[in-house]
């Protein structure tokens, strides 16, 4: 067991940071050369900045006119200060400034989904329960009894805890 949690704790420190995460990556989208830059937290074209805010699953893009456009998902609201109109004339299109904030289409940057270390916490633990329930078993409650040995229901409930942590790793990987 604890060559598997070293695995995983080496699996996370390892784990690629996409190119884009990078400060000052140069990205084309739709014709323009745009620079990402993820430690400031700006995207800059052609002399304007743009600064961003990514948080959770959420990012806030502000135009330097003040107005900002926040996508959730795949919803996106736009607002903006009171004393202006609401107007986004002779700037990038939101589009545009999504687009490269997940790396202009290529591999890299920011997307959303992309939680790939949870994958590699799930996939090994779900194997592991696959693999040898007893052992799982006694890590999740075994060690809290004397002499105790885990019954059928015990063992199969460990599967299945193995084949849902599995899918799961799984499907993160895939969405």
């Amino acid at each position: 067991m604890r060559r598997l949690i070293w695995t995983c704790i080496l699996l996370l420190l390892l784990y690629p940071v996409p190119v884009a995460m990078a400060a000052g990556i140069p990205v084309e989208v739709d014709g323009y050369a745009l620079v990402v830059d993820f430690q400031a937290g700006t995207i800059t074209c052609e002399g304007e900045v743009y600064p961003f805010a990514i948080q959770g699953d959420s990012i806030r893009i502000d135009y330097p006119n003040g107005v900002s456009f926040v996508r959730t998902g795949n919803a996106t609201a736009g607002y903006g200060p009171m004393d202006q109109p609401f107007s986004t004339a002779g700037y990038l299109s939101e589009d545009t400034l999504f687009k490269a904030l997940e790396g202009g289409g290529a591999e890299g940057g920011w997307r959303l989904g992309s939680y790939a270390p949870l994958a590699v916490i799930l996939l090994p633990l779900g194997i592991f329960s696959l693999v040898k329930p007893e052992r799982a078993w006694y890590v999740s409650w075994g060690w809290r009894y004397k002499n105790a040995e885990p019954s059928d229901g015990a063992l199969l409930a460990q599967r299945l805890e193995g084949v849902v942590l599995t899918a799961a790793g799984i499907l993160v990987i895939v969405l």
